[in-house]
């Protein structure tokens, strides 16, 4: 007598079909995915990420390049301000233009400052330019573009001389003019400056009395 087999239950068939269906599914999107990814080109928005990375790169090489000439110049912090610090946007860039102002303690250092950075910018390539707006005797202006976009400006100015206090003491010098009263052009000469003048009229002279008048 043979044996029935037994029937599967129809629920278990459904639960086989809905998992083969399912990775087919997965592998198919996966094999789509995978294509599509290889063929389209990258999204616009992933290229300005990239340019506006090497802007700020160069950005930052740059500073370095500022920081490390006022060093060696011997400059100190005290005479160095940030000016202007402020965010930029052009053609999709982003990054922070900065404005220095420098005290230098001599005219000299304005030349020497230039011929300094002008060769650390150079290492940097040719797209960073370094470039007098203004020099002077006593100041000077100095722009810096990076890839066409102004990212720097540099003021150099020399240090002020300190004016003499006034509670300083100061020798003094008395000018006595002494036996006036014999000629009153003379004693007019000595009125007429513009200094203070201490004037002695001898008191039998001709004319010491008309001068001593002039003189009160």
């Amino acid at each position: 007598m043979k044996k029935k087999r037994k029937k599967q239950p129809v629920l278990k068939k459904t639960r086989i079909f809905f998992v083969l269906t399912g990775f087919i599914l997965a592998a198919g999107l996966l094999i789509f995915y995978y294509y599509q990814k290889k063929t389209l080109p990258p999204p616009v928005f992933e290229e300005e990420y990239v340019t506006t990375s090497r802007l700020e790169q160069v950005v930052g090489r740059v500073d370095q390049a500022i920081y490390e000439t006022l060093y060696l110049l011997g400059i100190k912090k005290k005479d160095i301000t940030f000016s202007k610090v402020i965010p930029r946007h052009e053609a999709s860039l982003d990054w922070d233009f900065t404005e220095l102002s420098v005290v230098l303690p001599g005219p000299d250092f304005i030349s020497r400052l230039e011929t300094l950075i002008t060769r650390k910018l150079t290492e940097l390539g040719p797209d960073v330019i370094f470039k007098p707006e203004k020099p002077s005797s006593e100041s000077a202006l100095f722009s810096i573009t990076i890839f066409g976009h102004l990212t720097h400006t540099l003021k150099l100015y020399l240090k002020a001389v300190e004016p003499i206090a006034e509670t300083a003491k100061l020798p003094r010098v008395a000018f006595i003019i002494d036996d006036i009263g014999y000629d009153i052009t003379i004693a007019d000469g000595f009125m007429g400056l513009k200094i203070p003048v201490c004037l002695s009229v001898l008191p039998d002279a001709p004319h010491s009395k008309e001068i001593a008048r002039d003189i009160a």
